[in-house]
């Protein structure tokens, strides 16, 4: 057998145990069903971020005007319990270890500076801040204020309201006039219950 002979045979032989790879069919293009249904989706997918933005939006801004319902609430809630001169409703509008250590500061801040009598004052001073801070105390003093004349009545709480303004994050501020300004500030315990945390008197 000739030299040639032998080498076609032996890739005959390499070819029958090698077959050639099976050549993939041509691929086949989408049908028009395909492309309408993946047409029909891409504005969904689309719209699916706007959708979740706008929740998003609307839940921020159910929760800002729960925040700002509540503090109204509130106001109006002080404003009924003072009016009425109604104290053991009133005490559950305050925060009193909050009130108490305002009125301390307050009155603390009234002593004059002087190494005789300091100590003295200091201690009258937080004794009658702790006499405030009492429903029936804090009541006095605050329709004291309401009254346009020392023989006249006091006028409503919300007649005398000159601005409602937010101060800081859960806190905002009553101007009743030259004379009165009441902080509330929200509840950590429950953040849409709004409390008297501190009573600001000024003089006339």
């Amino acid at each position: 057998m000739s030299r040639a002979s032998i080498w076609d045979e032996v890739w005959a032989d390499y070819d029958r145990r090698h077959p050639p790879a099976p050549v993939p069919p041509a691929s086949r293009p989408p049908s028009a069903r395909l492309l309408a249904s993946r047409a029909a989706l891409a504005p969904a997918r689309a719209a699916r971020p706007r959708a979740l933005a706008g929740m998003l939006l609307v839940g921020i801004l159910a929760l800002l005007g729960a925040w700002t319902g509540t503090a109204g609430y509130s106001v109006l809630e002080v404003a009924r319990h003072v009016d009425a001169a109604d104290a053991p409703s009133l005490e559950g509008r305050v925060d009193w270890p909050s009130l108490r250590r305002s009125l301390m500061a307050a009155f603390h801040g009234a002593v004059p500076a002087g190494p005789d009598d300091e100590t003295f004052l200091h201690a009258m001073a937080s004794d009658m801040a702790r006499r405030a801070a009492t429903p029936g105390a804090l009541l006095t003093m605050i329709r004291d204020r309401l009254r346009p004349d020392a023989f006249l009545p006091p006028v409503p709480l919300l007649q005398a309201v000159r601005s409602m303004r937010v101060i800081g994050a859960g806190t905002m501020e009553l101007d009743l006039g030259d004379r009165l300004t009441l902080r509330l500030a929200t509840d950590p315990a429950a953040p849409l219950r709004w409390q008297i945390v501190a009573v600001r008197f000024t003089d006339a």
